[in-house]
């Protein structure tokens, strides 16, 4: 068990009584500011949310992807700070997942002691097992890997850095919520791409290239086109669905579970069950509430705050200062998000400080060029963890479905293939580590 956030924990003799201090999710009580004074108030609280932040002791900096939050971040942080370093990393073998000429243009702009780490694929990989032994439980978020990484270089010069994390969460920045919008908003539009929905179920999907990967967002759209909010976040939200779960199953597991048990009704223990199953449809700022609640305790939190305390860095995330996320819900959803673009408010209150180019990029996630990696030196680890007699014992996941899985990745229509096998992986080396006895 983990104690929730916004919570303590108070130990009396034998008795545990955990006791709210904080209510990120409380329902915002008053009504939304002009656009343009929000705009305003927002520059303001971000301003002083970094600079509280910048109180240190010891060396400092920030991580520059070259994205709209951590450009703002180091907008703010160069306005109290003038020796203030900045940290970004690419690939130098995959351009494909670098954004570091991004970062270098914004540290050019805010005259920031800049440090661009050019890695290779090796590099990453390499820390697998160091990254897979700081995990107390399963996490297959892979970009884990890089902050790793970019977490040991960056604490070789600093000891705390400042991060954007929760800026997508906080202001609309994911496809998902593009494509939820447009779902609610852009009618003609989205029913044709709905319809076009064959096609884009035999078109080749993947994340290796811009094409492959438009195609997969839009197949993902057209099928999520007649669900509810609630079940098209879960899709969306997720790389495996219930009935690609159940097949990997070992089949005595398999007859214990449906695929209702694995969707988001069937499902009882999740955070946002509240949110997501209630008799009414979801709001757009319901949706966002179960980001907030799911995805940043779930998975970035975590990532960043495991990977940089395994380095002996400290980092800081200024867009979470509760101030900003209660100022944010008090916010209309067309403050955040319409057919011109997300992150509507964020990137109109930095407009006239931050380079021209960021605003005609189109979005890079932090992400890793993980179908390579299981396609070469994660292989052995992928035919050490799926030996058919070594899963027979364990009971839990079918051989032959995992083949079939792998081969398919392979192929040239992968689609998220290479997420469900890293979760695999990641299963598999915290199951032998922890429970396996």
């Amino acid at each position: 068990q983990q104690v929730k956030p916004g919570y303590f924990l108070q130990l009396t003799g034998s008795e545990a009584k955990e006791t709210c201090y904080y209510d990120a999710y409380e329902k915002a009580k008053t009504k939304p500011l002009p656009y343009n004074l929000a705009c305003e108030k927002l520059e303001f609280l971000i301003s002083d949310a970094v600079k509280k932040r910048l109180a240190a002791d010891v060396a400092l900096g920030a991580f520059l992807s070259g994205g709209i939050d951590s450009s703002v971040i180091v907008a703010m942080a160069s306005r109290h700070r003038q020796d203030l370093h900045t940290f970004s990393i690419g690939f130098k073998d995959s351009s494909h997942f670098d954004e570091t000429a991004y970062a270098r243009e914004v540290a050019e702009k805010f005259q920031t002691r800049h440090t661009a780490f050019s890695v290779s694929q090796a590099d990453v990989i390499g820390r697998y097992q160091k990254v897979m032994d700081n995990l107390s439980e399963p996490f297959a978020d892979s970009s884990a890997l890089v902050v790793n990484l970019l977490s040991e270089l960056t604490r070789e010069q600093v000891t705390v850095a400042l991060s954007g994390d929760g800026g997508d969460e906080i202001f609309a920045g994911y496809h998902k919520h593009k494509g939820e919008w447009q779902l609610r908003n852009a009618g003609l539009q989205a029913k044709l791409l709905a319809m076009m929905g064959p096609l884009w179920a035999v078109l080749p999907k993947g994340r290796g290239n811009g094409l492959s990967n438009r195609i997969r967002q839009f197949d993902r759209f057209a099928k999520a086109y007649h669900l509810s909010p609630a079940e098209r976040y879960w899709q969306w939200a997720g790389f495996t669905q219930g009935h690609e779960l159940l097949e990997m199953l070992h089949p005595s597991l398999k007859e214990k579970w449906t695929d209702e048990a694995l969707s988001v009704s069937g499902t009882e223990n999740i955070l946002f069950k509240e949110i997501l199953q209630s008799n009414s449809p979801a709001t757009f700022q319901e949706l966002l509430e179960a980001d907030r609640q799911m995805v940043l305790p779930g998975d970035m939190l975590v990532k960043t705050d495991r990977m940089s305390m395994a380095q002996s860095l400290e980092v800081r995330v200024p867009l979470l200062d509760h101030r900003i996320v209660d100022f944010v819900k008090t916010l209309s959803v067309d403050y955040l998000i319409d057919g011109q673009g997300q992150k509507k408010i964020l990137r109109d209150s930095f407009r006239k400080i931050l380079p021209a180019s960021l605003y005609n990029r189109p979005k890079q996630g932090f992400e890793v060029p993980l179908r390579a990696w299981l396609l070469g030196p994660l292989q052995q680890q992928f035919l050490r963890w799926s030996d058919s007699g070594l899963l027979e014992e364990q009971g839990i996941f079918n051989a032959a479905y995992l083949q079939q899985m792998m081969r398919k990745l392979r192929s040239s229509n992968p689609g998220d293939m290479h997420a469900r096998l890293y979760g695999f992986l990641v299963f598999q080396e915290w199951w032998f580590r922890y429970m396996a006895g």
